[in-house]
Formats: C-alpha cells, sequence, structure tokens
C-alpha cells in the first residue's frame, strides 16, 4: 500500500518531531513555516527536503496536519480551504472547539 504525502504546518517541537517520525517510518514528509525554521528541518531531515509554502504543499500531500500555535491554527483552515485540495486535516494542538467550527463553516469537514 502506498503511503500518503503528508503536510506538516509547524515545524517547532511537536510538528517537527511528528515530521522527523514519520520520514522514519516511509512517508513522505512535506514542511510548511517561516524559511529559517524549514532550512534548519531540511537540516536536521525532519521534512523530505522539499521546502514549501502552505499551499502547495496541501495540494501535493493527502493529509495535512497543523502544528502550529493554536492562533495560527484557528486561521489555516481558511488558508487551506482556497487551495481546493481534498487533503485530509488534522491537527496536533489541545485547543480544538474553534479550529472544528471553522472548518465546518468552511465545508472541510
Amino acid at each position: 500500500m502506498k503511503r500518503p504525502v503528508v503536510a506538516v504546518v509547524g515545524l517547532g517541537l511537536i510538528g517537527g518531531s511528528l515530521a522527523r517520525v514519520l520520514g522514519r517510518a516511509g512517508y513522505r514528509v512535506l514542511g510548511s513555516d517561516r524559511a529559517p525554521v524549514l532550512r534548519a528541518a531540511r537540516k536536521a531531515r525532519a521534512i523530505a527536503g522539499e521546502v514549501t509554502t502552505l499551499e502547495e504543499a496541501a495540494r501535493s500531500a493527502g493529509v495535512v496536519v497543523l502544528a502550529a500555535s493554536p492562533e495560527t491554527n484557528r486561521r489555516l483552515p481558511r488558508r487551506l480551504a482556497r487551495t481546493g485540495t481534498g487533503a485530509a486535516m488534522t491537527d496536533v494542538g489541545s485547543v480544538k472547539v474553534s479550529i472544528v467550527a471553522e472548518a465546518e463553516r468552511l465545508g472541510l469537514s
């Protein structure tokens, strides 16, 4: 079975750790974050080498993991909805209600 491409948005401690584990398990992992963070994640081999925007990552991925701050994660579903991606979206944050509400409002759930 072919594993989906995973886009991790936010490559801090949690997102970066998740990206490394997924990469070691054989997934192709794309990253989206600020340029210096992407460079560090690529150097640490947390992502597959692709340095990409949120929109490019979402269009290429089967799964999008939101791993940014809760405030940023609340804004990301709107940007993802504009990409027209059919990717599954999840998050690793502890704050769910506002993110789920925004995803439902945008028809992403």
